[in-house]
């Protein structure tokens, strides 16, 4: 039980990661009372509560937020499922991602270790044969919500500031400037825009 779960959280921590666009310390920090799943919606509550031990902080001052996603592939929301059923059989209390085992029991009052992302950076870069990190999976989650919201073409302005709230930048052009790879997009605009 202990191993599945250990395997189950390290996945679900790169869907959350990529699914919501959070930064590596915002997803080892979040307590089990900061995530919540209803059928296929995820909401997560980004807050300093579960940095303060971990002598950690938001970014920003916009980085304090509840994010709400969607996961549309069963696949991915069959094992965030599997996860969460395991993880709650252990505690409904502590940390949301665990990696010590006391007494046959994890230790919920730490947060897993930092660690863990220089693992998946090595995991990252060797499949996708290039330099990719974990921060990598925030940008995708930003580059593919732009593109949903260029294919959607409607309320733009907001759905960019949404956008924008969503990853914690105190300003859209923070969002626009560093995270969204124009460059990319206005190829891909030529084939999802009408003229």
């Amino acid at each position: 039980k202990w191993i599945k779960l250990q395997l189950l959280q390290q996945k679900v921590i790169v869907l959350l990661a990529f699914y919501t666009g959070m930064r590596k310390k915002e997803v080892l920090s979040r307590l089990w009372k900061d995530f919540m799943l209803f059928g296929n919606e995820i909401i997560i509550d980004i807050n300093n509560e579960g940095m303060k031990p971990l002598g950690w902080s938001l970014k920003t001052r916009n980085a304090k937020r509840k994010i709400s996603v969607y996961i549309t592939n069963l696949y991915h929301l069959d094992l965030i499922k599997k996860w969460y059923k395991l993880r709650s059989s252990t505690s409904k209390a502590g940390y949301l991602f665990v990696s010590q085992k006391i007494n046959g029991h994890p230790k919920v009052k730490e947060a897993i270790s930092e660690t863990i992302i220089d693992r998946f950076n090595i995991i990252i870069a060797h499949h996708t044969k290039r330099y990719c990190t974990f921060h990598s999976l925030r940008h995708s989650f930003s580059t593919y919500s732009f593109l949903k919201i260029m294919q959607n073409q409607q309320n733009f302005p907001y759905a960019i500031i949404d956008l924008a709230v969503k990853l914690g930048h105190e300003t859209p052009e923070t969002t626009i400037n560093t995270y969204l790879h124009y460059d990319l997009l206005q190829l891909l605009k030529m084939d999802i825009c009408v003229p």
